[in-house]
């Protein structure tokens, strides 16, 4: 008979705390594509949650229910791009039966082309669609650093097709209609400067705004910000009377 696990003869608000210590990040979860990109560990202990199957149920439940998972898409396969096809794949792959314990989600809609970004809105689509019974918090991301070349050029056209695909996909929409929430966290992150948004989900849906209306929005913005800090520099360096200094930037952070 196998020995006890020494964990479980201390209290439960105890092995709470250790299970917290050991399995939550401060900081979202992201696939191991996504961290190689950003240079980001993932310095978590889940080997506890093999220990043996009471300590595994007593900390899944802190695991999935007090991390925010950020979900990205999975580059195609190189079949999958000489078929025109795009890859529906994202990670971290969350499976079916952990969804329930899941509370916050943040996800990608960048898409990792090349290839359409249909597939890649079925997969958040399903997603959604069974998170939306203890779903609490949503965010909708769009990291243009993956995207972006090494000398800052961002192709807008590939940055904005994981958008356009989400606002035309009815499944996405109706999944994220279902979703229990009365807002939603809507983040662009650049090389240079964020932009955070706190929009009424019935605004995104069939609304006034759309999710490639915003990205599109965002990125003019961008643009502009940009020139104006060009602008500034210029002018400073001319002894101009006025100086920009990238000031409109700030307010959008």
């Amino acid at each position: 008979m196998p020995t006890p696990s020494p964990l479980l003869t201390l209290p439960p608000d105890l092995r709470q705390r250790i299970y917290t210590h050991l399995l939550v990040s401060p900081t979202p979860l992201k696939g191991r594509i996504a961290r190689q990109h950003q240079n980001e560990k993932c310095n978590l202990h889940t080997s506890i949650l093999r220990v043996n199957k009471q300590i595994g149920n007593e900390a899944k439940h802190i695991f999935f229910g007090l991390n925010t998972f950020s979900i990205s898409s999975v580059p195609p396969t190189q079949s999958q791009i000489d078929d025109g096809e795009g890859s529906g794949a994202f990670e971290p792959p969350l499976q079916l039966k952990d969804l329930n314990y899941v509370r916050s989600l943040e996800i990608d809609l960048a898409y990792a082309g090349p290839g359409s970004a249909e597939r890649y809105m079925t997969s958040l689509s399903f997603l959604l669609a069974h998170a939306k019974t203890s779903h609490t918090q949503l965010s909708l991301v769009g990291d243009a650093r993956p995207h972006t070349s090494p000398d800052g050029s961002l192709d807008h056209r590939a940055f904005l097709a994981g958008f356009h695909a989400a606002t035309l996909s009815a499944r996405f929409q109706a999944a994220l209609t279902a979703l229990p929430v009365q807002s939603v966290d809507v983040k662009f992150e650049f090389e240079d400067m964020r932009f955070d948004f706190d929009v009424r989900k019935e605004v995104l849906v069939g609304g006034e705004w759309s999710l490639e209306w915003l990205a599109g929005q965002v990125l003019l913005k961008r643009v502009e910000l940009g020139l104006g800090g060009i602008l500034g520099e210029v002018e400073d360096v001319v002894g101009g009377d006025e100086v920009l200094e990238g000031e409109g930037a700030e307010k959008w952070w």
